[in-house]
């Protein structure tokens, strides 16, 4: 307040409260002066305990609190360098990171769990403009409440990576489209991205006529 200078303390002591009251009661003894005029008062102040947790502990209970769950797979011999591509991408994206739940390592793969559908899906996406893969969805329920009519369903996002990486070499089929002119070629994987980049390897097919 104006006027208030030099505010002390001055002395303190606890006044006992029952441990169970969350609340704690301090005497303090304040000195300070007044318009040039010191004064000496002794006031009450009572804190009120609030648990909270921190951000690690509610990332770790909200894990039991699942609702959707993506399932990565790339399902080649070694499949840890195709899916090196994912987890530099999602490695460099702090906002896709912070709605991940946890993460378990599987066979050719990974389980992302997340506590929405929605950010489910949104991932999903995310991971299909860093590579080619196939999504499938699926449902199963876990219990309902046909009283109030809800119920608890968790989701399954079952995302297939291509089995290419880069420097791959391939033999595309004839029959394949969208290939131009590499039909029945021998290729290489230029670049993965959300579809793949051929470049052509086939030696040059030259023949001589007497």
């Amino acid at each position: 307040r104006a006027g208030v200078q030099g505010l002390k303390i001055l002395d303190s002591m606890f006044i006992w409260t029952e441990p169970n009251s969350m609340r704690m009661r301090v005497v303090l003894t304040l000195k300070a002066d007044i318009n040039d005029v010191s004064i000496q008062q002794r006031i009450k102040v009572e804190f009120r305990v609030h648990w909270k947790q921190c951000l690690d502990c509610i990332k770790e209970s909200r894990q039991r609190t699942w609702q959707a769950i993506v399932q990565l797979r790339q399902k080649r011999d070694d499949s840890r360098k195709g899916l090196l591509i994912l987890e530099l991408a999602i490695a460099r994206n702090a906002e896709m990171r912070k709605d991940i739940l946890s993460v378990q390592t599987k066979k050719n793969g990974f389980d992302f769990y997340f506590p929405s559908v929605d950010k489910a899906r949104h991932f999903t996406q995310y991971l299909a403009k860093a590579a080619p893969m196939r999504t499938r969805t699926t449902q199963s329920l876990v219990s309902e409440d046909k009283t109030n009519n809800t119920a608890n369903v968790k989701t399954t996002v079952a995302c297939d990576m291509l089995p290419l990486c880069r420097d791959d070499l391939i033999i595309v089929q004839k029959r394949a489209k969208g290939v131009g002119n590499l039909s029945g070629r021998l290729c290489l994987v230029l670049k993965m991205s959300s579809v793949v980049h051929l470049i052509d390897a086939s030696p040059p097919r030259d023949s001589e006529m007497s």
